[in-house]
């Protein structure tokens, strides 16, 4: 519908339905095709505040934005949550404790996060036995002995050193058995263990009494070999000394070891494929598990009328592909680590197993150990860099799933790939974390020095939005450097990893730093802070805050008062003369607000893209046939950009 008519033509004519003109006509406006003469005093153009007077207080980027005429802060001042969280904006419920990724740093304290104690390589690789058996650490006796089926070390409580491979006091050494010694255990008296021949085709289990420790080794050794070229010997998986049983796994078979070496089956799974792989008790309650080629499985155990271990029932069930490695009972807890992770779970009173979110790791955990309020595990990277993780068991981020964080990455380490750690924290009143990569090298913590560098990364910061914003600045307070200590904060653009600014602060007794770029652009980014020191000391980082300024599309405002009359004169001096009917041009203008149609608006020889956010009649004077009325129709009009 085209209600304008033109009494005289345009050199340049509109044609209907056309939303672009070559040259509009002058003095005038046009919504589309209808052109219209306007209230030149009246017209107003102006620019909206694009942001609501609220504060995103969510992770999720929304519209609730703040005025931008105030500064758009995020920020952190406690880290106690750990590791694992990739979007750095203020959590749903309480200021955020937590961060992305770390290297070698103590996050526990509250408010404030340093470098953590080393862990250092002791010097002492055990030989290579030559076979695939996994090394081992064990603790007897106030001593950790590192072990790989052939050299055994000892270490007491100051991490000193005795060899177990001195002649006579060869551990489990025999002169018919080569002794290569696998799934060694201490039940608290006695050492088992399977004692392999060097061709791996002869086998013993075993068992021998320490009676004694030297400065040389142990003493004495009372060796039995109890069992013979057993084939659930020979194809052992485990051995575990739980609840005051000793059991064995052997492929899909499972067995109770008497204290004279004796082997009863307990129970054969009916998968061919599934091998038994731990075994653990939280108090009084047993449980025993292990995966085939798909699924994962974990049972709790009893005990029959005669005494005799049983399978019960399935305690809990695990994602296909999740395969169970290990577990140990904890605190009337459990620890479950797997090919894809470690979990924390706990019991329910029918002896099943609720287990929390899985903390996943790079590379598959093979061990873990506690102490106090902690748990050690491996967790490698999947490029092979030494880590080890740290669980607390004191703050969690969800139900049932603790924080984390990666305690310890050691520059010692010069392998270009380590598939597997095992970690052993000593029951000694120090408390020393024992590390034993796949090679047979021993990584001892020092708690009296410090990693040298380490560093911890935000995760990404929105600002609430998913609009491109303007950096601002950033500051970072600390306790006052001592000298050869330093902090560097550097933020980077999320989507290509380019660094956008940095600054460094290393003068002694300095406790703060501000960096202020000028206007660089992103849509996420995420702050990484470098803590850096000599060993002897650590710096101590209080609180970051980047401040940013949402770059939102610009939206324009237009107040266009449109004259529509019977008649009309567009243009100055004669100018031409255009005949209307009133209702109908008011009618189209209501439509295009009513749907709120995207239009081209344009003023004598320019054009935007606009819709009709309102309107406003006032009338002049009734038509001469009384239909309607003639008009000032104010509409107001917004871009769209």
């Amino acid at each position: 519908m085209v209600a304008t008519q033109i009494t005289q033509p345009f050199q340049q004519p509109f044609y209907a339905g056309s939303i672009t003109f070559t040259a509009p006509p002058p003095f005038t406006v046009a919504l589309n095709d209808h052109v219209y003469a306007f209230d030149v005093a009246q017209y107003q153009q102006n620019g909206l505040a694009p942001f609501n007077q609220s504060v995103v207080t969510s992770g999720e980027p929304n519209d609730n934005l703040f005025n931008a005429q105030g500064g758009w802060w995020r920020y952190r001042y406690n880290w106690n949550r750990g590791m694992g969280q990739p979007i750095a904006d203020l959590d749903d419920d309480v200021i955020g404790a937590r961060y992305d990724e770390s290297t070698n740093l103590y996050p526990w304290d509250t408010n404030g996060i340093s470098l953590s104690n080393t862990i250092e390589y002791d010097n002492v690789q055990l030989t290579s036995s030559g076979t695939s058996i996994t090394p081992q650490l064990i603790f007897v006796d106030n001593h950790t002995i590192a072990y790989n089926g052939v050299d055994a070390y000892a270490y007491d409580s100051t991490g000193t050193s005795v060899n177990l491979n001195s002649g006579a006091t060869d551990l489990f050494g025999t002169d018919s058995l080569h002794p290569v010694l696998r799934h060694v255990v201490y039940d608290g008296q006695n050492v088992w263990g399977i004692a392999n021949n060097s061709g791996g085709t002869e086998a013993k289990l075993v068992k021998g009494e320490i009676t004694s420790w030297t400065t040389n080794g142990y003493t004495a050794l009372a060796q039995y070999d109890l069992l013979d070229n057993a084939s659930y010997v020979l194809t052992s998986t485990f051995m575990k000394y739980v609840g005051n049983k000793l059991l064995l796994g052997s492929g899909n078979k499972l067995y109770e070891v008497a204290n004279d070496g004796t082997c009863d089956l307990i129970y054969t799974h009916s998968d061919y494929t599934f091998t038994w792989t731990t075994a653990f008790n939280v108090g009084s309650r047993l449980f025993v598990g292990g995966h085939s080629d798909t699924e994962s499985f974990l049972y709790n155990m009893s005990s029959t009328s005669t005494g005799v271990l049983a399978v019960a029932a399935q305690a809990t069930t695990f994602p296909t592909y999740e395969f169970l490695y290990g577990a140990f009972g904890y605190g009337g807890n459990a620890i479950i680590w797997s090919n894809r992770g470690i979990r924390f779970a706990t019991i329910t009173g029918d002896n099943s197993l609720t287990y929390g979110g899985l903390i996943e790791t790079d590379h598959p955990v093979h061990a873990a150990t506690a102490y106090n309020k902690y748990i050690w595990f491996d967790m490698m990277k999947a490029d092979g860099a030494f880590q080890v993780g740290r669980i607390s068991l004191e703050d969690f981020t969800e139900t049932l799933t603790p924080a984390y964080s990666t305690e310890y990455t050691t520059s010692d380490y010069t392998d270009d790939i380590c598939s597997m750690l095992v970690v052993q924290y000593t029951g000694n009143s120090d408390g020393t974390l024992f590390v034993l990569d796949d090679t047979g090298r021993v990584f001892i913590e020092d708690n009296t020095s410090y990693a040298t560098t380490g560093f911890f990364t935000s995760g990404d910061v929105y600002f609430g939005t998913a609009e491109p914003k303007s950096l601002g600045r950033s500051r970072v307070r600390f306790d006052a450097l001592h000298a050869n200590e330093s902090i560097r904060i550097s933020i980077y653009n999320s989507e290509t990893n380019v660094l956008l600014a940095t600054q460094v602060a290393s003068l002694e007794n300095q406790e703060s730093m501000e960096l202020t770029p000028n206007g660089l652009e992103f849509t996420r980014a995420y702050v990484r802070i470098e803590l850096n020191g000599d060993g002897t000391t650590t710096p101590v980082v209080r609180q970051w805050n980047v401040q940013a300024y949402p770059i939102s599309p610009p939206v324009r405002q237009w107040q266009v008062p449109l004259i529509i009359s019977q008649t009309v004169l567009l243009g100055s001096g004669e100018g031409t003369m255009a005949t209307y009917n009133p209702w109908q041009e008011f009618e189209y203008i209501r439509s295009l607000w009513r749907n709120r149609s995207i239009l081209s608006y344009t003023e004598g020889g320019h054009s935007v893209r606009a819709r009709i956010d309102n309107f406003l009649v006032r009338p002049t004077k009734w038509t001469d046939d009384g239909d309607w009325l003639e008009i000032t129709l104010t509409v107001q009009l917004l871009s769209v950009e």
